[in-house]
């Protein structure tokens, strides 16, 4: 079994990359996060591992007859697995080195915890810009990460919705600097039973001016702005009246329909 990573190509067909990129085998996978923990333009990646039991143990039919449980197992189903120790991994971090190329740094980070971890949280909890790691452990304490590497230069977009919903959930923010674009969308959950800071996360690497900052709403409104200074929480109210995204097509159009001229069933 091995993980898929699907590319945008930009056309109506995506490609998987997955061995390409080294991202293809990271254990038992939870919670799936990306996010540029050093800042540096590009988005890295945090896994959780672990299980509570080996449910997938290709052995354990042949321990449940040993035991005399008989071809269906069910009588000795719960005592055989009670008495099996937690499946512990270590928890896997990845950074993007460009290119489509990640390296393992799990440890180099400090987030190679061996343990069950199952949801996590990303969010800036100091206040100083760059994203923490929050992660809950079965049979273990939580563990709360708190990001120290700060040579980067950073920007953090918290929105507020007035056509669109109360914090701009669905809304794409794009950067541009003089290093090139980045692009971030807005989604009110992500990972295995996980959600985090619904704010959106820049890292600019050495760039400390923001060209050019452009929101599109679910609203399809659309607002820009030019010539922001790195390092700063920038809080946008959605602007009622402004530019509308003609590209975005119709707002009023439904992929579904209540269809009422069905024939009844006899």
């Amino acid at each position: 079994m091995v993980n898929c990573l699907y590319i945008n190509t930009g056309t109506p067909r995506f490609i998987e990359a997955a061995v390409l990129a080294g991202l293809s085998r990271t254990d038992w996978i939870w919670a799936i996060k990306f996010g540029d923990f050093d800042n540096d333009g590009r988005s890295d990646v945090y896994i959780t591992n672990g299980i509570q039991r080996n449910w997938t143990d290709s052995d354990a039919p042949y321990h449940f007859r040993m035991k005399g449980a008989g071809k269906a197992f069910q009588d000795k189903w719960d005592a055989y697995w009670k008495d099996r120790p937690p499946m512990k991994e270590k928890n896997r971090a990845f950074r993007n080195v460009g290119e489509l190329q990640f390296e393992d740094v799990a440890g180099e980070w400090g987030l190679d915890f061996r343990g069950v971890s199952f949801g996590s949280a990303l969010g800036d909890l100091d206040g100083d810009g760059d994203l923490d790691v929050v992660t809950v452990n079965s049979e273990d304490q939580a563990l709360i990460y708190r990001n120290e590497g700060g040579e980067n230069h950073r920007v953090v977009i918290r929105l507020r919705g007035t056509r669109s919903n109360r914090w701009g959930i669905g809304a794409v923010v794009t950067v541009e600097t003089q290093d090139g674009r980045q692009m971030r969308d807005l989604p009110s959950v992500r990972g295995f039973m996980s959600a985090d800071d619904p704010k959106i996360y820049f890292g600019l690497g050495q760039a400390d001016v923001i060209k050019r900052m452009t929101i599109r709403w679910p609203s399809r409104i659309v607002q820009q702005f030019e010539n922001l200074p790195a390092d700063q929480l920038y809080i946008v109210t959605e602007k009622d009246g402004g530019s509308v995204d003609s590209a975005a097509g119709d707002e009023t159009k439904v992929m579904f329909a209540s269809p009422y001229d069905l024939p009844r069933a006899t």
